[in-house]
């Protein structure tokens, strides 16, 4: 039996009844229009400070040279006149293709001078954009609230122990797997659908886009590319 203190014994509130009135007004709380603000305002809060502190750490930490599988792919290309040639984008890359990736990379570094840490911030403004999206679709499922529990996402995606990924630009080969697969999931989450259960046209062919572009990202991703990984 639990002790006359807990239950009260006739006399007088007893604790558990105080606690489940005190957690029932939180929830009355959380659920109306000042607690859906305040978890959003948590989760959109989490979500700039962990992407500024991921752009942060490639300002401070990256270095403008090449790393590991880069003197072996990337370099070379760079000193290739043909290197967007749709034969050099499709070469294998030890067992994966990884044409839309590189070409991303020789892009960026083609802009920027063959600057390194220009590929390492993109791979931080895409996992960014990402999980802000995450988060957004998230919300637009439920009509527009954003649950504290949303934290997860940038916890997930954003999280610290992860940024060493993004000061070598090679990553962009995983992380523009991940962008893209998020795109495609809020595309299905958010697409407008006919009474038959077909998707609309508009969000068919986006959806189609997205998940062609991932099937170029290697064998790593949902979708890996035909004709060989």
């Amino acid at each position: 039996m639990l002790p006359q203190r807990l239950t009260g014994g006739g006399s007088g509130t007893s604790l558990l009844g105080r606690a489940h009135a005190g957690l029932a007004r939180v929830s009355e709380w959380a659920c109306g229009p000042a607690g859906s603000r305040a978890q959003a305002a948590a989760v959109w809060a989490a979500t700039a400070a962990m992407g500024a502190f991921f752009l942060w750490a490639v300002a401070h930490f990256g270095v403008n040279a090449p790393a590991f599988d880069e003197w072996q792919d990337t370099v070379p290309l760079l000193a290739d006149p043909d290197r967007f040639s749709p034969a050099r984008l499709w070469a294998p890359h030890n067992e994966h293709r990884i044409p839309l990736p590189r070409l991303w990379l020789l892009a960026v570094l083609g802009l920027s001078g063959n600057d390194f840490r220009a590929a390492m911030f993109l791979n931080a403004v895409l996992l960014v954009a990402g999980t802000g999206l995450a988060v957004w679709t998230a919300a637009r499922v439920r009509g527009g609230r954003t649950r504290l529990t949303d934290l997860f996402l940038p916890l997930c995606l954003l999280n610290p122990a992860g940024v060493e990924n993004n000061l070598w630009a090679f990553q962009i080969t995983f992380i523009s797997s991940a962008f893209l697969f998020l795109v495609l999931l809020s595309l299905i989450l958010l697409g407008r659908f006919t009474a038959g259960g077909v998707p609309a046209p508009r969000n068919a062919i986006l959806s189609t886009a997205v998940l062609l572009s991932l099937s170029m990202c290697g064998s790593k991703s949902p979708c890996p590319p035909p004709c060989g990984c």
